[in-house]
């Protein structure tokens, strides 16, 4: 309801399509005001993992943002699955962004989440962060931007349960990212 009168008055017939558009305007905004202030300055959106999840419940045109000019210099899809989820595998999930992602000045950058492999939900998954990074690489290298993981304490501030699967994962990835 908090559209309810801008929808009324726009001249969409569709709520979904009105929505998208006027979210890929803010954003296309926010990408011109900052490039305004400053040419260098990167700028960067970091969506939900799950394209479809995206469109249907956020509205968020991931397609556009990945193959158009004027909207974002690099994407950080948050990944936070293990290659072994039952309905988001990371590969599944990688292959989907991969495709839409057409635009060589746009970076995609793989999100894994290394505060899930440090908290045992990928458990079964021994070196799932590194594996994550090998299989992009491997797989997509032109689409490979690069890494950043969420959380930074999960990484170099692991409580001491944490501290060997941790120091394990660093070693594995040591050498893969750039």
């Amino acid at each position: 309801s908090f559209d309810k009168s801008a929808f009324a008055s726009s001249g969409y017939s569709d709520l979904k399509s009105f929505r998208i558009d006027n979210i890929n305007l803010m954003v296309k905004e926010l990408y011109s005001g900052v490039k305004n202030m400053n040419s260098s300055i990167l700028f960067g959106i970091s969506p939900a993992g799950n394209i479809d999840n995206l469109y249907a419940y956020h509205c968020a045109d991931v397609k556009t943002w990945c193959s158009k000019n004027g909207y974002c210099d690099y994407i950080i899809p948050q990944i936070y699955w293990g290659f072994t989820h039952k309905s988001a595998a990371y590969d599944k999930m990688l292959d989907q962004w991969c495709s839409i992602h057409t635009n060589k000045n746009i970076k995609l950058v793989v999100g894994p989440a290394a505060h899930r492999a440090a908290d045992g939900e990928m458990e079964n998954e021994p070196q799932a962060l590194s594996k994550q990074i090998s299989y992009f690489k491997n797989q997509y290298p032109s689409h490979y931007g690069g890494a950043a993981f969420f959380r930074y304490e999960s990484l170099f501030k692991p409580s001491s349960a944490q501290k060997s699967k941790i120091e394990a994962e660093l070693k594995a990835i040591r050498g893969q990212i750039r």
